[in-house]
């Protein structure tokens, strides 16, 4: 065993490499092979050390790797550097040996172009729309009069002002709750969700998300697919307003509802007051024409029947109807009568028809001729009987004396395969060594094949040699 250990590989354990030495090689090995390349990410961890060295992780979907960029390239940055920021980075590949975690050393730093931007931004987008986040199907109607409107936005900007100028002309009793969020920046994404959760919870009607006008980079919060997420989740309608009317964000594809400015957005969230107060007032003019005017016509129809004869001469109508009942009672007694009268002279013909003593002689006579058919059929009956007894009688014993029992009692057996309970018919169906089942007349014999003599018996049991 310890020459086994001692030379794995062909290398003695007495050669091994000290971590110092390992971390070394894998140094040298990462510097050879990465000595200059591009990388893009995402910032994440930030942290300056003495505001001269840049300490963070560049990050994908996937993956993240350390990054170093000292003073002397940090010191030619046109920009800042912060979370959240896409960056294209140009370096090398190096070992941090007091940590042995590999680090890439940064000597350029550049913004993602625009155009980067925008590939990763459709490159969401198809993601998106292939998880159904953009159909219609999910869409929440936005409620005509929200008891409580949600607004997701800045408080220091116009935004705000514009949302409750417009909310106030056009319903000036309404609840508005603003949530304030940063609208940009490496943190807005994650205080937008939050501000969606907070809104959930406190019970708003609708939610409004909305800032004003900027670049692709200032509204790119808006295109996060963290963003989309809880606006897709959000249990409560959403209105979409970010940007002016020609951005267009992801936000806005996602929301239930999306407005081309904040402005637009309050409209659409809470109803006109003057113009529906207008609209039930033009409602309830109609309707009270429309009772007015029933009203009016049932006073012509009650003044139509209050001049009728009816109602002026009540008792002559009366009158006359007391008149016409007599005639029909008059005219129903005679008509009664009649029927009356000819159904009791047919009951007299039926009665004289039945006359007792012709039905006896009837009845006796029948009784004669019943007695004598019997006493004709019954010796016909016991001869057919007899005859069918007998034929089955003899059947039966022709039926036993050629069935499987007889011949067993006679000496014979019955022979199956023991595997599938088959019959053998002939030595061919058998083959040595095979199990077999013989049936007797008092039970039966478990054999074995042990030889096949391809012959046939002689009947007096003795072999043909």
């Amino acid at each position: 065993m310890d020459d086994f250990i001692e030379n794995i590989n062909g290398i003695s354990a007495s050669n091994a490499l000290t971590v110092s030495q390992l971390t070394i090689r894998i140094k040298n090995t990462l510097y050879e092979n990465f000595p200059g390349l591009w990388v893009k990410g995402e910032v994440s961890n930030f942290y300056c050390h003495n505001k001269r060295h840049l300490y963070f992780d560049l990050k994908d979907a996937d993956a993240k790797i350390r990054v170093v960029m000292f003073y002397a390239g940090a010191k030619n940055l046109g920009f800042e550097i912060e979370d959240g920021l896409q960056l294209n980075l140009y370096g090398s590949i190096s070992v941090y040996e007091k940590r042995g975690e590999y680090q890439l050393i940064a000597e350029i730093a550049e913004k993602v172009r625009s155009g980067d931007m925008l590939l990763a931004l459709e490159e969401l987008r198809k993601k998106l729309k292939g998880l159904g986040y953009f159909d219609h199907l999910y869409k929440k109607p936005v409620p005509l009069l929200p008891g409580k409107i949600g607004a997701i936005t800045s408080t220091g900007g116009a935004v705000i002002r514009d949302i409750i100028t417009v909310l106030t002309e056009r319903f000036e009793n309404f609840h508005l709750v603003v949530r304030n969020v940063n609208v940009q920046g490496s943190t807005s994404a994650d205080e937008i969700c939050d501000a969606v959760d907070d809104l959930e919870r406190y019970g708003a009607d609708v939610i409004i998300i909305a800032r004003g006008g900027g670049s692709l980079e200032d509204l790119w919060a808006f295109n996060t697919e963290k963003v989309a997420k809880k606006v897709f989740e959000c249990s409560i309608p959403v209105i979409s307003a970010v940007g002016h009317e020609t951005d267009h964000t992801i936000c806005d594809d996602v929301a239930d509802l999306r407005a081309a400015t904040p402005s637009v957005a309050a409209a659409f969230a809470i109803m006109n007051k003057q113009d529906h107060i207008a609209r039930i007032n033009q409602l309830l003019k109609r309707a009270q024409d429309l009772v007015k005017n029933k009203i009016t016509r049932a006073c012509r129809e009650i003044d139509f029947l209050v001049e009728r004869r009816i109602f002026k001469k009540p008792q002559s109508v009366i009158l006359k109807n007391i008149q016409d009942f007599e005639l029909l009672q008059r005219v129903f007694f005679e008509k009664s009568k009649a029927i009356v009268k000819s159904r009791a002279a047919v009951f007299d013909n039926a009665a004289k028809s039945l006359d007792s003593k012709y039905i006896l002689s009837r009845i006796k006579t029948g009784m004669i001729i019943t007695a004598n058919n019997f006493k004709k059929l019954y010796p016909l009956f016991n001869l057919t009987y007899t005859s069918k007894k007998n034929n089955i009688n003899m059947l039966l014993k022709d039926l036993h004396s050629a069935g499987p029992l007889n011949a067993i009692e006679k000496g014979y057996a019955i022979i199956t395969d023991i595997r599938n309970n088959k019959h053998i018919k002939s030595v061919s169906a058998v083959k040595t060594g095979q199990d077999i089942n013989i049936v007797l007349k008092d039970g039966r014999l478990l054999s074995r094949i042990l030889e096949k003599v391809n012959k046939k018996p002689n009947w007096d049991g003795k072999n043909d040699n």
